[in-house]
């Protein structure tokens, strides 16, 4: 059972301009849905930081870790994929 899923999203130039800010946009957007989650409101934290992963993540961006699993490349629909799975693990 997962307590608090926490979403951590690099915002170095590269991660960025291959939308990084879009992720960070989709999980906030979660706050929108308070009261509507149920048992899960608050449960969900985004956290946003330079090169999170490794320095030299070029051809890799954005990266994402969520609970510890790093996601390369990743998108706002794969980290609200990876979100909702470990949601559903909590049922």
């Amino acid at each position: 059972m997962v307590d608090k899923i926490t979403v951590e999203v690099c915002v170095c130039t590269e991660c960025i301009i291959n939308g990084a800010m879009n992720i960070i946009d989709a999980v906030e957007g979660l706050r929108e849905l308070e009261g509507e989650l149920g048992a899960y409101d608050g449960m969900v934290d985004v956290n946003a930081g330079p090169c999170l992963y490794d320095k030299s993540h070029t051809g890799n961006a954005p990266v994402a870790i969520v609970n510890g699993e790093v996601l390369l490349k990743a998108s706002q629909e794969t980290v609200m994929a990876k979100i909702m799975e470990l949601l559903e693990k909590n049922k």
